[in-house]
């Protein structure tokens, strides 16, 4: 629906909310413009341990922010 109406989301989920809530993150994140984490906060989005930012940040790219 923002999609829709031309608005643009940012979002800024925390470590809690991402662990406990990681569907309604994913979805969330989807359809974000810009997401805003750290490197644990992402590590746990893609449930993943990578050490290498790169390899991180190509794994949180792949649920869809723009």
């Amino acid at each position: 629906m923002p999609k829709k109406k031309g608005i643009k989301i940012a979002y800024n989920p925390s470590l809690y909310i991402v662990k406990n809530h990681s569907r309604s993150v994913r979805s969330i994140i989807k359809h974000s413009e810009i997401i805003i984490f750290n490197k644990e906060e992402a590590q746990a989005l893609v449930n993943s341990m990578y050490d290498n930012i790169f390899n991180l940040l190509f794994e949180v790219s792949k649920l869809g922010p723009r």
